[in-house]
């Protein structure tokens, strides 16, 4: 894989991942404070357009670039989760009313996940 596809792969899934997160926060009405200051809503909807935007833009070019596009997405989409996941996990953070220990079994399926697509991918070269 050529290092402007990495960028793609990284951007789609960075991008993908504040589009998604910032949906979340109008599905669920969650209230986000910047240094004491409370976010407007309406600002999670032009972030979920513009990193929408970007997401889509990055797809474009990397469906046209590489063979396997969606397995390097994924790829990318799970590594991010697991690093979220790890530093949750390492954290003892507890939130959504998930414990430390399922943060724990997370992260083993998320290592497994990415093994399995990195070893998928090696072998489609």
């Amino acid at each position: 894989m050529k290092l402007k596809d990495n960028f793609l792969v990284a951007n789609t899934a960075i991008f993908a991942s504040v589009a998604v997160m910032h949906l979340m926060r109008i599905v669920f009405d969650t209230t986000v404070s910047v240094g004491g200051f409370d976010l407007e809503m309406w600002l999670s909807g032009v972030a979920i357009v513009v990193m929408g935007g970007l997401a889509w833009a990055n797809w474009t070019v990397l469906k046209e670039s590489t063979k396997q596009p969606l397995a390097k997405l994924l790829l990318g989409l799970f590594c991010l989760d697991a690093f979220a996941v790890f530093y949750s996990w390492v954290g003892r953070l507890e939130y959504w009313g998930f414990t430390n220990d399922q943060f724990g079994m997370f992260l083993i399926l998320d290592l497994v996940v990415v093994a399995g697509l990195a070893i998928y991918l090696n072998k489609r070269k």
